[in-house]
C-alpha cells in the first residue's frame, strides 16, 4: 500500500527555508507520522482480534518511496498466517509443558475475535516444535507422514494481510494524512531554531 502524505499548504514553507533544514524536517516528519500511523493501525486491529500490538509489529514495515512526491510504502510482511497459539487461553496449557514433556493434554481453548467467545479445539494439543517454537497442532486422521504415523499439522488463523486491510490500513492512511502538515511545521520550526543558534 502506498500512503500519500498530504502536505497541502506546506510546500511554500519547504521552499522558503534552507534546503538542508527542509530535508531534515521532511525526513523526521515522514518517520514520525508513519510510526504514529502504524501504531494507530495496530490498535485498530487489536480492537477486533484478541492480540496485543506487540504481536503485530513483526508483520508490518514501512519505507519512503518518494521524498519529493511525499509517498511512503506500508507493507504487511508476506507470512500467510498467524499462529493460532497467539490466541490461546493460557489456562489451557499444562504447567508441565517443557522440552521434556513436549505435548499438552488434548483439548485447547482459543479466542480469536474479542467480541466472540472462546472455542475449544478438542483434538488439538500444544507442542514445542523442532525449531523451539511453540504452536498448536492437530493430528490428521487417515493421513500418514513418512514415518508411518498420523500426519501432524500446525493450526493457524487469518493472515496479517487480512487483519490489516479492512481496518488497519485505512486508519494508517487517515492518521498520516490528518497529522502530516502540522508535524512538518513543528519540525521545520525546530530545525530553523537550531540553525539560528549556530
Amino acid at each position: 500500500m502506498i500512503v500519500k502524505v498530504d502536505m497541502t499548504g506546506a510546500d511554500a514553507l519547504l521552499r522558503a527555508v534552507n534546503p538542508s533544514v527542509a530535508k531534515k524536517a521532511l525526513n523526521r516528519t515522514l518517520k514520525e507520522v508513519m510510526t504514529s500511523g502504524i501504531n494507530a493501525g495496530q490498535r485498530e486491529v487489536t480492537k477486533t482480534y484478541n492480540l496485543k500490538s506487540s504481536q503485530l509489529k513483526r508483520y508490518i514495515n514501512n519505507r519512503v518511496v518518494s521524498k519529493d512526491g511525499l509517498e511512503v510504502s506500508v507493507s504487511i510482511r508476506s507470512k500467510s498466517y498467524v499462529s493460532l497459539f497467539n490466541f490461546i487461553n493460557k489456562g489451557s496449557i499444562q504447567s508441565s509443558l517443557t522440552r521434556k514433556n513436549k505435548n499438552s493434554k488434548s483439548k485447547v481453548k482459543v479466542k480469536i475475535i474479542k467480541s466472540g467467545g472462546s472455542h475449544t479445539l478438542r483434538h488439538a494439543f500444544v507442542m514445542i516444535g523442532k525449531n523451539g517454537n511453540i504452536g498448536i497442532f492437530e493430528r490428521v486422521r487417515g493421513v500418514k507422514s513418512s514415518n508411518g504415523n498420523d500426519k501432524i499439522v500446525r493450526l493457524n488463523t487469518v493472515g496479517p494481510i487480512g487483519m490489516f486491510e479492512k481496518a488497519g490500513l485505512p486508519i494508517i492512511q487517515e492518521n498520516v494524512t490528518s497529522r502530516a502538515a502540522d508535524v512538518l511545521k513543528r519540525n521545520l520550526a525546530f530545525y530553523m531554531s537550531k540553525e539560528s543558534l549556530k
